[in-house]
């Protein structure tokens, strides 16, 4: 079995010659292909999870990457009958499910983070899949409420200013992960992020930002939707940690 002995340029190196083998498009190394994932989800990453070490994080990551892009098929099948224009829905089958959950799950952790170069990075690399392979419209059919737990995060992110840098980028990308299902995102995933996702807010505030939330669609409507609610979201926060304990529940 694969084991990591360090987090050293023999490291970034190893990943890299996996990087070769899984963009190799011959089918000698398809084989290969789980025990990577394997490799990288259940011996690599929980090791460099929670480490500074920039470099290697971000070769694993392209790795992975690598994998979703070139090996797409290893976890979405499509039937003959969608290829000729049936429901993807119901004739799309998900294969590996739970190492395909696991990498989105890693990239979601990553935006937890403060290397602003990685989330760059993985936003860029969700955003090509889902150019490619509609990956948004994937995540909202696994289990356990991926897409859901996507936008949360990066709601979060945009009301703590933690990556303001890259405001624009990660509003456009809750655009296409909004546009999956517009109705679905203002009438389920905003309330109950409002009044589930959030600590520190009256009820009387929770209400206030569900009011000044406009159903838009079109871009640039969403992102000063977007931007507005996550900037009353922080005002709010901020006023309430100013105030004596407690006394934020008068306004209730």
């Amino acid at each position: 079995m694969l084991m990591v002995y360090g987090l050293d340029l023999f490291g970034c190196r190893f990943l890299r010659l996996l990087q070769v083998v899984v963009k190799d498009p011959s089918s000698a190394f398809k084989a290969f292909i789980p025990n990577i994932i394997r490799f990288c989800m259940e011996q690599i990453y929980p090791v460099l999870a929670n480490r500074d070490v920039p470099d290697i994080k971000s070769v694993m990551f392209e790795l992975l990457h690598g994998v979703l892009v070139s090996h797409w098929r290893h976890f979405f099948t499509t039937s003959v009958l969608d290829k000729v224009g049936a429901s993807s829905k119901s004739l799309e089958r998900i294969e590996n499910e739970d190492q395909f959950m696991a990498i989105m799950k890693a990239i979601g952790e990553s935006f937890l983070q403060p290397d602003i170069a990685l989330f760059k990075q993985n936003l860029a690399s969700m955003e090509s899949l889902h150019a490619k392979s509609r990956l948004y419209q994937k995540l909202a059919l696994v289990r356990g409420g991926l897409l859901s737990q996507l936008l949360n995060v990066l709601l979060h992110v945009l009301a703590n200013k933690s990556h303001d840098l890259l405001r624009e980028e990660i509003t456009l990308v809750l655009h296409n992960m909004a546009a999956v299902d517009f109705e679905n995102f203002y009438g389920n995933f905003l309330p109950h992020f409002l009044w589930s996702g959030l600590d520190g807010l009256t009820e009387r505030q929770r209400e206030e930002l569900a009011r000044g939330v406009d159903m838009h669609k079109d871009l640039p409507s969403f992102t000063r939707t977007i931007h507005h609610l996550t900037s009353d979201i922080r005002y709010y926060l901020i006023c309430n940690a100013s105030l004596p304990a407690g006394s934020v529940k008068l306004n209730s």
